[in-house]
């Protein structure tokens, strides 16, 4: 007989017992499912080692950071919210006035693509309207951290 006779199906040629890949010599919760009992072909199985990076230090303001820095992202100010129904909202006209769930004065809040990052104040600012940063709302850690 061969080599690849007596090897188990999908594994390679001339591989036995001495061979620490093989699905005899795995621990039951990391052999692989299927094999020859169930007639689909053997996996090896094996950890991947990748080798360490060196740590970089990043530089502010150099390098692709600096396509970050320059790069312009839309601001979202919530005035305030209100629940109306299909119905109401079909009926508003010209000079029609909705109430928000904001009081005079009340900070409002800046949304950056969604996520709410700061509180602030209307002003005015010339003709415009204006917000004044009043606090910048700290990051959540994530689940694992």
């Amino acid at each position: 007989m061969s080599d690849t006779a007596t090897a188990t199906e999908g594994s390679p040629a001339g591989a036995d017992a001495a061979n620490p890949a093989t699905d005899n010599n795995l621990p039951p919760a990391a052999a692989p499912s299927g094999g020859a009992a169930s007639g689909e072909p053997a996996v090896e199985v094996h950890e991947a080692a990748f080798p360490q990076t060196p740590p970089r230090e990043v530089l502010g303001g150099s390098g692709q950071i600096g396509i970050l820095l320059d790069t312009s992202m839309p601001v979202t100010v919530s005035l305030g919210q209100l629940e109306i129904t299909i119905r109401d909202l079909l009926q508003l006209g010209q000079g029609a006035v909705l109430k928000l769930d904001k009081r005079v004065g009340e900070p409002v809040e800046l949304f950056l693509r969604g996520i709410r990052f700061a509180t602030g104040n209307l002003v005015v600012v010339g003709d415009q309207l204006g917000v004044r940063i009043k606090e910048i709302i700290a990051t959540q850690a994530g689940p694992n951290a």
